[in-house]
């Protein structure tokens, strides 16, 4: 789980010289991890039970709202 992060990075200085840099980064892992538990936190919550409750509600309430608008329609075209 914690092992050492090094980045080279060459480039040219000037007149045939070059530099090397080493860059030493320890904690990179421990970004990815952060990134792995937020995504398996997003996963649980989608799970919850709540939610598909709360989105099966709306989609009844978004189908009762449909149907009366198009009896409504059927209503005002018979009164006519």
């Amino acid at each position: 789980l914690v092992r050492n992060e090094r980045y080279p990075k060459c480039g040219p200085v000037g007149r045939g010289a070059w530099s090397v840099r080493v860059y030493y980064k320890p904690f990179v892992d421990w970004i990815w991890v952060g990134c792995f538990i937020m995504a398996m936190g997003g996963l649980l919550a989608t799970t919850d039970r709540r939610y598909r409750l709360l989105a099966r509600k709306q989609q009844e309430q978004t189908s009762e709202d449909a149907e009366a608008e198009m009896n409504s329609g059927k209503l005002a075209t018979e009164e006519k």
